[in-house]
This record gives C-alpha cells, structure tokens and sequence, in this order.
C-alpha cells in the first residue's frame, strides 16, 4: 500500500560565484548543478576542483570583505593543479597568492590596503604574494612613469619587490 501523503522539502539556494558552466556554489561551499547559467554571468567565478570547492568558498568570503572597500570587486577565484591560489579582480588587477600560507598573505593584503599603497592600486596589473619576506608588483605599463612616494626607488615600468608591512 501506498502512503496518503508525499512530503516535499524545498530547500533555497542562494547562488554566491559561479562554477563554470555547470551551475553555482552557494554560501556553504556547495555546488548546485544547474541547466540555465545565463542568469549567473554577473557572479565571480571559482575554478577549482570540486573537492575543494567548500575551501575556495570560505577564502572568497574573506577576500571579498578585504576588497571590497577599495573598489575591488572580486571576478575569478582559481586554484591550479599545484594548489596555488590567484585572484582576479575588476579593474584588472590579479594576486598571486601561491600554495602556502595564503591565510596569512590574505591578511598582508588587507594591510596593504590600508597604507599608502592604496592609491596605487590602479597602476598595478599582478601582485605576487608568493614570497615568505615580501610581494612583488607588476605595473601597468600605460602609467605614468612617477615612482612611488613610498618606495623613492621604485620603477613602476619593472617588477620591484617591496617587503610586506609585517617585515618593515
């Protein structure tokens, strides 16, 4: 015999980033599949493994809330083969953050910010946060060619390497 009811459970989603063309990651860091993802365009993207797709959720979460203040808006998050991090940014700006202590390099992003940097966020194309003493800037090249008050030695045309604010 049959039961005299059907109990349905629905459950929302709320869609966070994309997951490529298979559908978003919602705040838990789970993936739903969905067939339509024209909606989602306006979404960052995260790129990674699934397995760690929940991981990757949790890092976008804490780079959004350091960024965001300074007129960043997050667009892609990746992890590659080798488990190195990067973030994309619009206006185009990309962070390297590497495989290891990225919890860490996540907060030395935050002090960047906050220093005298901040107004030069414009004139940069890569930081690469890979380094235990230090980041690297890659400048656009369409800038103009004034080195950084801060930094009297800088050449913004070049990569320079500039030690974090927790070793100065």
């Amino acid at each position: 015999t049959w039961p005299d009811k059907l109990l349905v459970r629905i459950q929302e989603q709320k869609p966070i980033a994309r997951w490529g063309r298979e559908g978003f990651i919602n705040l838990r860091g789970e993936i739903v599949r969905v067939s339509d993802v024209s909606r989602l365009v306006h979404l960052p993207e995260i790129d990674c493994e699934e397995r760690y797709a929940a991981e990757l959720m949790q890092k976008y979460q804490i780079v959004k809330n350091i960024v965001s203040a300074n007129g960043l808006t997050p667009v892609r998050l990746s992890l590659d083969k080798t488990l190195a991090l990067t973030l994309e940014f619009s206006p185009a700006l990309t962070i390297r953050l590497g495989r290891e202590k990225t919890m860490e390099k996540q907060q030395n992003i935050a002090k960047i910010l906050r220093t005298d940097l901040t107004t030069e966020v414009a004139r940069m194309r890569q930081i690469h946060m890979r380094y235990d003493n230090g980041f690297a800037v890659t400048w656009n090249d369409a800038v103009a060619s004034e080195p950084l008050a801060t930094h009297p030695t800088a050449n913004p045309a070049k990569q320079e390497q500039i030690p974090s604010s927790a070793e100065e």
